[in-house]
């Protein structure tokens, strides 16, 4: 009887942990299915395979093998950081994603507030001195500051006192008098060029009450069809010659 017993036993054992252990295992067959289908939608139907630059004629190089090729998950400030430091053309840059498939960089490109002009060489710097660039082949409009001797930026920077005079004159005179071109012939004197008058500063000359004092006198002389030859700002009472 004992020995029935336990065959009975053995015959009827319950099989409630199997049916839930083969649960586990479909359900993760099905999670594992589901994550991989997923995985490959996401890596194929969001690839970049479109980069759009959209502004400024200037190209601009991409390592794509160091940043990632799926949208989603693309850095795009990492991107905007990267292409500043590598183009100092560029005066602004934002990069915006355009699902599913297309990154799109809009750029716009830093004229520089002038150029300077060596017997050496020409290249781009801003208002304070800091230099941008080599000149660029298509600079219509921007101011030129020509020096006969070498005043090429020093670690990035315009030291020249005559040089940095001049850029100051030409951020305050250009929205009033419009095109201004610069000849510095020696330290003590520069000579700007505002229509057909030679505008004469020095380096200690107070720019900003000198652009006051040319916006007085030339729409008097202009208004008699007069056109200065000269107009000296280094003293106190300007010296015009006709």
């Amino acid at each position: 009887m004992i020995r029935r017993k336990k065959l009975f036993r053995r015959r009827y054992l319950p099989l409630w942990p199997w049916r839930r252990i083969r649960k586990i295992v479909l359900f993760g067959f099905f999670g594992l299915a589901v994550c991989a289908s997923l995985y490959i939608f996401v890596t194929r139907y969001f690839r970049i395979r479109n980069i759009k630059v959209i502004g400024g004629n200037i190209s601009i190089k991409i390592d794509t093998f160091s940043l990632p090729s799926n949208l989603i998950v693309f850095p795009a400030h990492k991107l905007e950081a990267q292409l500043k430091s590598e183009n100092p053309l560029l005066s602004d840059i934002s990069v915006t994603k355009e699902f599913p498939d297309t990154l799109v960089i809009a750029v716009s490109v830093h004229r520089g507030s002038a150029i300077i002009s060596t017997p050496e060489r020409r290249f781009l710097v801003d208002s304070s001195g800091s230099l941008i660039s080599d000149a660029p082949g298509d600079s219509t409009g921007v101011p030129v500051i020509s020096v006969s001797s070498s005043a090429g930026p020093a670690a990035g920077y315009i030291t020249d006192r005559a040089v940095l005079k001049s850029l100051e004159f030409i951020e305050k005179a250009v929205p009033v008098f419009g095109p201004v071109g610069i000849t510095i012939d020696n330290e003590s004197q520069i000579r700007a060029r505002i229509g057909e008058t030679d505008i004469i500063i020095a380096q200690d000359t107070d720019i900003s009450n000198a652009v006051s004092t040319l916006q007085t006198l030339l729409p008097r002389f202009r208004m008699k069809g007069i056109e200065p030859a000269t107009i000296d700002v280094r003293y106190d009472k300007p010296v015009v010659r006709e």
